[in-house]
């Protein structure tokens, strides 16, 4: 019988880089691959029959380790079906299964996979035009494709699929027969009952809802990186599809083409299938009409139409599994999003481009324009809805400013500042929180400062591989609120950023974290919020791809699910980019919000088997127009605390 250590071994051995790669020379840019070398047959998990089979695979090893009688002899029988299926020729088949089954599976999260950027060594792209050297300086596209290529940023993207994967999750009780059958069917649910698939399957609270929302914080920051680099907002792919070719070409690093299966450079003007492309365009035209109809065409002729939620607008977009699409025509509505990401990964040569792996997609900059037009239906149906006109604010209120821009209730300060002595006790001494800072002895921030970091990381064989990537200089956000009523308020304060520039368009404001307080009667309270500890961030922290925490570290692997720490601040101008930030103070006890500070990021990745601890829409109150303008509202609304500050780059160090 094989210890746990041993178990571990053989599951970190299935979900590793399908070979090893040797690092690749700071050298110019190569001639791009003319052909695929491939040996064996593409997995992607955006492909409906891959996943299909992928999950019945993971639902399989969960029934032979649930019902096994001793624990390390269920997680061996559950290792051998993955390593049938890696030896048989599909590997990244059997990796993601692993994967499924260590974040969902009771027994399987006893093997503590390591995180992609442990095991994945491909996911460390050194970006040969991007090479440090002294006094280097990267060109703008440069600098975007080092966005896109950000190891922890590529991790997240893999590990949300993980975690929120389309097919749902297996209940811990599905019946082995049942699970038996849908593995020797392949995962295909049409040879299924309703009934049957729900007593199998269950889906995570929110996860169509959630799939939009994640998405687009993505297209938000993504959104501001390009602003600082004197690049527009990303445009979505529309009039590509109908005209039949994609202009932009993406070029694949050489440690990605030196995988089995290689993933390919899409050259420019690469032309889209016609029967794909016309399939995708008819899907988009039925989802438009079913937004504007306020909902979706019923299955079965004559019955009336389905009700639209933007939690069943995610789960069609997505194309969810039947029983998780709110009875909405699947024929209809098709697969969109995952269709439209095998059809630009086909634009590469076979065995296709990076947008076929979650793993991958991020890297090319088609991903933005694509999930651009998904947002574009989401944000379609949300601006449908009537405005928000905040009648629930709590009774809590923060002072105004000169302008919209400058309340004194907010202050930033450098992390350092929260050390020592309680600093929320010393700034609510303060007579103004703002102002007298500074005379108090306390040091405070208009500039937020990020900077570019080259790190050394070692690789799997002892050599290791230079990467570059933004960070920032750590701070902390200390907000003032005051209660006037006689009774206590229990408030959840969210803050945005959004670039001064955008500041009007909802769809540019950026979560960056929201805390629960309570304020007591007839008082003032400080919160003071470190960055580390913001909610959309991935907890435990990492600082960069070489000083991350180790899955062994933790028995769950969601807390490998969130946005990147590093991340967290858009990159600025050496110049200083203006920014806003804006606190909203919403009712907690409608929001029922609770902190949650020390796996993943519940934000973007939920908590673990519960529901999601907000009952208010994701990214409220972002997630519908305004009775006026984000600026007047932000100037004039007493539970909105707003302030402006710079956001400054510096390039990395000599």
């Amino acid at each position: 019988m094989a210890d746990i250590d041993a178990l571990r071994a053989r599951a970190n051995k299935l979900v590793g880089s399908p070979v090893v790669v040797s690092p690749v020379a700071e050298a110019t840019p190569r001639a791009s691959t003319a052909r695929s070398t491939a040996k064996r047959r593409a997995f992607s998990a955006f492909d409906v029959d891959d996943l299909g089979r992928a999950t019945a695979l993971a639902g399989l090893m969960q029934v032979r380790a649930r019902d096994a009688a001793d624990p390390s002899q269920g997680l061996e029988a559950a290792l051998s079906l993955a390593e049938v299926a890696a030896d048989g020729g599909e590997p990244e088949l059997a990796a993601h299964a692993v994967r499924l089954f260590n974040a969902h599976a009771p027994a399987g999260r006893a093997l503590r996979l390591a995180r992609p950027i442990e095991s994945l060594t491909e996911s460390l792209v050194p970006r040969a035009k991007m090479a440090f050297a002294p006094a280097a300086v990267l060109t703008v596209q440069d600098a975007l494709s080092q966005w896109r290529e950000d190891p922890l940023a590529n991790e997240h993207h893999l590990h949300w699929h993980v975690v929120y994967p389309q097919y749902g999750l297996f209940r811990d009780d599905a019946p082995a027969d049942l699970v038996q059958r849908f593995a020797d069917a392949r995962g295909r649910t049409d040879l299924f009952t309703d009934a049957e698939l729900h007593r199998m399957l269950r889906y995570q609270d929110r996860h169509g809802e959630m799939f939009i929302y994640m998405h687009q914080q993505m297209l938000a920051r993504y959104d501001a990186e390009r602003l600082s680099l004197g690049l527009a907002p990303v445009a979505p792919i529309r009039d590509e599809i109908a005209d039949g070719a994609l202009p932009e070409a993406y070029d694949v690093d050489p440690v990605l083409e030196a995988l089995d299966p290689p993933f390919l450079d899409r050259r420019p003007e690469q032309v889209f299938a016609p029967p794909r492309a016309a399939q995708l365009r008819g899907w988009k035209i039925e989802l438009e009409a079913a937004v504007d109809a306020r909902g979706f065409a019923a299955t079965a002729p004559g019955e009336p139409a389905v009700a639209m939620t933007i939690d069943s607008l995610g789960a069609n977009i997505e194309a969810a599994v039947r029983i998780f699409r709110s009875g909405a025509d699947l024929a209809r509505y098709g697969n969109l999003h995952n269709a439209g990401h095998g059809v630009i990964a086909a634009l590469s040569p076979t065995p296709g481009g990076v947008m076929r792996s979650t793993a991958h997609a991020i890297r090319d900059p088609a991903f933005w324009r694509w999930h651009r037009l998904i947002d574009d239906l989401a944000f379609r149906w949300q601006e449908g809805q009537p405005a928000l006109d905040f009648a629930d604010r709590p009774g809590v209120a923060f002072a105004k400013g000169a302008d919209a821009w400058s309340s004194p209730d907010i202050l930033l300060l450098p992390a350092s500042a929260v050390a020592g002595a309680d600093l929320a006790a010393r700034l609510l001494a303060l007579p103004n929180m703002s102002a007298a800072a500074n005379a108090g002895g306390i040091e405070t921030l208009d500039t937020l400062t990020t900077r570019g970091r080259t790190a050394d990381v070692r690789l799997p064989d002892g050599s290791s591989r230079r990467i570059q990537h933004l960070s920032h200089d750590p701070f902390a956000i200390a907000i003032k609120a005051t209660n006037p009523a006689a009774t206590a308020a229990d408030v959840t304060l969210r803050i945005f950023l959004a670039p001064a520039s955008q500041a009007d368009d909802r769809r540019a404001w950026i979560e960056m974290d929201k805390i629960t307080t309570r304020v007591a009667a007839g008082e003032a309270k400080v919160v003071v919020r470190l960055d580390r500890e913001a909610e959309v961030v991935k907890k435990p922290v990492d600082m960069g791809p070489d000083d991350f925490v180790p899955a062994i570290d933790t028995d769950d692997a969601r807390c490998s699910c969130g946005w990147p720490y590093t991340l967290l601040l858009p990159r600025g101008t050496a110049a200083g980019m203006p920014f806003r930030l804006l606190v909203v103070a919403t009712d907690a006890r409608i929001d029922g919000f609770v902190n949650v500070s020390t796996c993943g990021s519940v934000s973007f990745c939920g908590a673990r088997d519960v529901a999601y601890p907000d009952k208010r829409e994701m990214g409220y109150p972002f997630n519908r127009k305004w009775i006026a303008p984000i600026t007047q509202m932000a100037g004039e609304e007493p539970s909105m605390a707003a302030r402006s500050l710079l956001i400054r780059n510096e390039p990395a160090a000599a």
